[in-house]
């Protein structure tokens, strides 16, 4: 048995790895250098989307931030979906501009798919770019350079932004640092193989035509999430998606303050995965059952079978030293270096967040 499980580990080990070397290759090749001097008249004109419900003052900082924006022509559309709070109302005596357009939802459903609905069709432009209300862009550049990520080539009709979480020293924060980076780390280095799957709705740009073309969220509107994920599978082609990991356009988010309620906002995430497309599930679930397996099997040798304990460590510091070797450059394009001495800590937790974050998900299946 002790034998077993040796094999067991040293499989999952390299199995981790050689997923970590196949979706690092589009972040260690350089970047196309974007084109940086486009005339006024060459930009498309965007319409950002904010869906909000009961977002206190920070949707105030958030559309203050973004009405700053350094782009020519924009329009700022933020849609109260049935806040208690008066937050958006507040915004139109707070914020007297032109550019700002305030919307009230008409119906209350679980989700945004119908405010955000509702929006995209007021919307003036062609171009939509959307975030949610309790981020923060880090620069005036964020609308330009993911516009000019989508101009690269005339066939790009979305843009995959990253979403990373405000860094706060406690191990909550590091760990939903580190799970935020590994889900850009898979949706961008599938993206970047041809397989694009998801996008974060926190920072997501698409034509207009697409998501009329698509029938909008029709085809999984019963389902209260995926209004970024699921809608990115039905439009995508391999070739109309392009990855913007420029640190000007990244969007800011305050993690969860507890347990709880991280674990039931990725438990969500969870449950509209079980809606992917086999492929995709098969994917995703051979890393996080790698993982599983692992740890797992590492456990069960460093208790029960002493003699394999020496063996089982060179595995388990080898995987380490390939994890980080492997990532380390991605880490620091995605400004979560800092994490990196943390790896051997936050790669365990993530063995019990697999197990915690699946029954969250199962529990929750289908609701908000």
């Amino acid at each position: 048995m002790g034998l077993t499980l040796i094999i067991i580990i040293a499989c999952a080990a390299c199995l981790t790895l050689s997923y970590y070397g196949l979706l690092s290759r589009g972040f260690l090749r350089e970047k196309k250098n974007l084109i940086s001097s486009f005339s006024q008249e060459q930009y498309p004109h965007v319409s950002v989307i904010i869906a909000s419900k009961n977002s206190g003052n920070q949707i105030y900082h958030l559309v203050q931030k973004i009405l700053k924006q350094d782009y020519p022509i924009f329009e700022v559309m933020v849609i109260d979906d049935f806040s208690t709070d008066n937050s958006v109302e507040k915004l139109g005596t707070t914020l007297r501009d032109d550019n700002l357009v305030l919307l009230k939802a008409k119906y209350d459903t679980p989700g945004k798919k119908t405010a955000l609905s509702q929006a995209i069709a007021s919307s003036k432009y062609s171009v939509l770019l959307f975030t949610d209300a309790d981020c923060m862009p880090t620069s005036d550049e964020w609308i330009k350079k993911m516009v000019q990520t989508l101009m690269t080539s005339v066939d790009k009709e979305v843009v995959l932004g990253y979403g990373p979480m405000i860094a706060q020293s406690n191990v909550i924060s590091r760990f939903a640092r580190y799970e935020t980076f590994l889900t850009a780390f898979q949706y961008i280095g599938y993206a970047d193989l041809g397989l694009p799957y998801m996008g974060v709705g926190r920072n997501l740009m698409y034509k207009k035509s697409v998501f009329e073309s698509a029938g909008g969220f029709s085809g999984h509107h019963h389902i209260a999430s995926g209004d970024d994920d699921l809608f990115v599978q039905s439009i995508v082609t391999g070739s109309n998606v392009a990855v913007c990991t420029d640190p000007d356009t990244f969007m800011y988010s305050e993690g969860k303050n507890n347990i709880k309620d991280f674990l039931m906002q990725k438990g969500r995430h969870v449950s509209t995965s079980l809606h992917y497309r086999p492929i995709l599930q098969l994917l995703l679930g051979i890393f996080s059952a790698a993982h599983l397996l692992f740890y797992s099997s590492l456990i069960i040798v460093f208790l029960f079978y002493h003699q394999w304990i020496i063996i089982a460590l060179a595995i388990f510091l080898f995987k380490l030293a390939g994890q980080i070797f492997l990532s380390h450059k991605v880490m620091k394009r995605l400004v979560v270096a800092d994490l990196l001495v943390w790896t051997p800590f936050l790669d365990f937790l993530l063995f019990g967040y697999y197990l915690l974050v699946s029954v969250f998900g199962l529990l929750r299946k289908n609701k908000w």
